[in-house]
């Protein structure tokens, strides 16, 4: 039985869907906490992910599970991401477009289409952590910021995401997406 801190990371306010969808998680024979963290302005995503690592550090949680505001988890997502007790694993959702991509990467940085993406478990080269488990072993080894943004000289950002991504892959972790975690991405209609 693994002790589980469930944090829903926003900017803003909680989308219904995604609270509701939180609510019904399957907790298994798991000691499940929720809680709740906001950020502000350009930056708070990453506030809040640290925010939240730093709670389930604290607290002696075996488990993070990070899912963003806007992201509607499947009830059984938990007890899929937790099979075989990984460091780090992540549901799969798309971006809020018509575009059908998802923010997750393969090693030759191609984005995974949402709708081809096979309901099984396999290593991923970094992903959105709209819906991720990661275990505290992982962040007590992580460099502290764990979770930043970079200014790139283009003037775009490397977002947190990536940034925890790129950190966990240095420390010599393997990223694993699960494709039977399927999630919703609530925006003004939900991408599914």
């Amino acid at each position: 039985m693994a002790r589980i801190l469930v944090g829903i990371a926003t900017k803003s306010t909680v989308d219904a869907q995604a609270a509701v969808a939180a609510a019904n998680l399957d907790h298994g024979e798991h000691d499940v906490d929720f809680t709740f963290a906001k950020g502000r302005g350009v930056y708070g995503a990453a506030q809040v992910r640290n925010d939240l690592a730093k709670q389930a550090l604290a607290e002696n949680y075996d488990y993070l599970f990070s899912i963003d505001s806007d992201t509607i988890v499947p009830e059984d997502a938990l007890t899929l991401l937790l099979e075989g007790e990984p460091d780090i694993c992540l549901g799969v959702y798309r971006y809020k477009s018509e575009s059908g991509t998802a923010p997750f990467f393969k090693e030759d940085d191609s984005k995974l289409v949402f709708a081809d993406i096979p309901a099984e478990r396999f290593p991923i080269k970094a992903g959105g952590l709209g819906c991720s488990l990661i275990s505290t072993a992982v962040l007590r080894k992580l460099p502290v910021p764990i979770f930043n943004f970079e200014e790139r000289p283009t003037g775009c950002h490397t977002s947190e995401d990536i940034w925890f991504c790129r950190a966990a892959r240095a420390a010599g972790y393997t990223l694993y997406v699960d494709g039977r975690v399927k999630c919703g991405h609530a925006g003004r209609v939900v991408f599914e």
